[in-house]
């Protein structure tokens, strides 16, 4: 089942799933353009929560990755930081946004620690 969320900042619809340790966003801009990408990724141990590695994937078919690797840190509390350039000009990106999507609605087992089916710390 795929996650719903929605980036204020460029008026893009993103549709995320994660199967079999695949995380895949489909991006639809608003002249309705899409593309679609898709990531490897794994847990790794964390001292703030959750953390996570995603590799970008550039044959899903056969899961090569292009080398471009991020690690997602999340402490469940509403903080979460990310590698990727965007996050660091704007502190918001997608990696953060699909992650906590799904770890809310609890598609990647275990879910945010602290966090209430709303995503909101308790």
């Amino acid at each position: 089942m795929a996650i719903r969320t929605s980036n204020v900042y460029r008026s893009v619809s993103r549709t995320c799933c994660f199967h079999n340790g695949i995380l895949t966003m489909k991006f639809v801009d608003a002249h309705n353009r899409s593309s679609c990408d898709a990531y490897r990724c794994e847990e790794i141990p964390s001292n703030v929560g959750r953390s996570f590695r995603v590799t970008k994937i550039i044959e899903a078919s056969k899961a090569i990755a292009d080398g471009k690797t991020y690690t997602v840190d999340m402490d469940g509390q509403g903080w979460s930081a990310c590698g990727c350039e965007s996050n660091i000009r704007r502190n918001t990106c997608r990696h953060v946004e699909a992650l906590r999507a799904l770890l809310n609605s609890q598609k990647i087992p275990g879910g945010i620690p602290g966090a209430n089916e709303d995503g909101n710390s308790q």
